[in-house]
């Protein structure tokens, strides 16, 4: 008989294998789902915003009670910031919801014209610009940092005792190195999902990244139950 925890691994792998699985839809499927102010969005942008209400209430009762240094608590509360700004990034912060215009100065460096910095970019004609070497970064900034979070920290904070006591004394919440593999099997998932749209008609891989982001979301939420059972007194 599978235990609580057992199951909650099994739960998170197939939650991450979904990208792969939802590229053999066909593509008007794919994109109803995986396109703009779509389902996968919002429900990525829904995702978001419970990590910041459970990091958020994380810092709280971690701070109530006890249970967690203060360096700690403020980190959390600026993770959960972050989340807040993840969410509304995501949807554009309802930009074409309420039907207001992207201003002229992101316009000019926004790839699709809309009021987020996420998509920021630059052109050669802007070359020598902020934007346009921020632009060079090899691996997409949102990727890049998922990549820290959910590998890099737990990894520095295992086995390098300096980087655990750096992070412990500037309270940074690093979360379980077994979470991280199953990111890291996701990303995996992502890009052979990505191949296989990319050779087909009619589909856009930018779909299944957007489906892979919202999966990515759920990861975080994960995470953030485990700061919340830290800060009640209980093992992640």
């Amino acid at each position: 008989m599978l235990v609580r925890s057992e199951k909650r691994w099994i739960l998170l792998l197939a939650l991450v294998c979904v990208p792969q699985l939802l590229a053999l839809l066909s593509a008007e499927r794919l994109e109803w789902l995986g396109r703009e102010d779509g389902l996968i969005e919002y429900m990525g942008a829904a995702l978001f915003l419970i990590a910041a209400g459970v990091t958020g209430t994380a810092a709280v009762r971690g701070s109530r009670r006890g249970t967690l240094p203060r360096a700690r608590v403020i980190v959390l509360w600026l993770v959960a910031l972050l989340f807040v700004y993840a969410c509304g990034e995501e949807i554009s912060w309802g930009q074409r919801i309420i039907g207001f215009a992207t201003p002229e100065w992101l316009d000019e460096y926004n790839y699709q014209g809309e009021f987020t910095l996420h998509n920021i970019g630059a052109t050669e004609e802007q070359k020598g610009t902020l934007f346009y070497y921020l632009d060079q970064f090899p691996i997409p900034s949102s990727t890049f940092a998922l990549g820290v979070v959910f590998l890099a920290l737990p990894l520095f904070h295992g086995y390098w005792p300096w980087a655990r006591r750096l992070m412990d004394r500037f309270g940074v919440p690093v979360f379980s190195l077994g979470l991280g593999v199953v990111w890291v099997i996701s990303y995996l998932l992502l890009k052979v999902a990505e191949m296989y749209t990319g050779g087909q008609v009619g589909y856009d891989p930018n779909w299944v990244r957007e489906i892979w982001e919202t999966t990515s979301a759920g990861l975080l939420v994960e995470a953030s139950i485990g700061q919340l059972r830290l800060a009640s007194g209980q093992d992640t």
